[in-house]
């Protein structure tokens, strides 16, 4: 579940945890927007996951896209966090 009470999302025409070849990405520098495709479906309702970022369903609620506002933060964040996490694990004392 996700926070306020969502069921967790299936990916279109794939097994549960599997993010498939399919996927576009589209970034838009001018908006730094960045937003994946998963299916090509008309989009039925949208679920705010966080201040930035969407995931958009289909009418049977199975996740056919993301959209990342403020992507390029997003993603420095997101290495920075990871590479930080992995040399903490690298050098416990």
């Amino acid at each position: 579940m996700f926070g306020g009470g969502h069921a967790a999302l299936r990916v279109v025409g794939a097994p549960p945890g599997w993010f498939g070849a399919m996927t576009k990405m589209r970034y838009f520098e001018k908006e730094d927007v960045l937003h994946l495709t998963i299916s090509d479906e008309p989009e039925g309702s949208s679920i705010e996951l966080s201040p930035n970022i969407t995931v958009e369903c289909n009418d049977k609620g199975e996740l056919i896209g993301i959209e990342i506002l403020n992507a390029s933060e997003f993603i420095r964040d997101s290495f920075a966090e990871s590479a930080q996490a992995k040399a903490l694990s690298l050098f416990k004392f």
